[in-house]
């Protein structure tokens, strides 16, 4: 069952982990590890389809899109929204679309 984010549960302390267990603390720290993986993984994705959308002629992007890349043109569109127009790269202020 799921605990919602404002329940605390409770965890079994390092030391009272089983002998051949991991502990949370162990888990958390991998899971959290992958997860920033993910994260900055698509984001330099989504830099990379930008700069690619920037220098190539239009046609050739979506034929390189639809035919040489791992993904679709839907993954591609989710990856690459449109540069924040005050920020060399997207997301650099912080807040899309906002001054510095």
């Amino acid at each position: 069952m799921k605990a919602d984010r404002d329940t605390q549960v409770d965890l079994i302390a390092p030391a009272q982990a089983g002998a051949n267990r991991r502990d949370w603390t162990f888990h958390a720290e991998r899971i959290n590890a992958a997860w920033g993986k993910q994260v900055a993984s698509i984001l330099e994705t989504g830099r990379y389809l930008i700069d690619a959308r920037e220098e190539m002629e239009r046609a050739a992007f979506e034929a390189m899109v639809q035919q040489k890349l791992s993904f679709g043109p839907s993954a591609a569109r989710e990856a690459a929204p449109v540069r924040c127009p005050c920020c060399p790269r997207q997301g650099d202020c912080g807040v899309e679309g906002a001054a510095r």
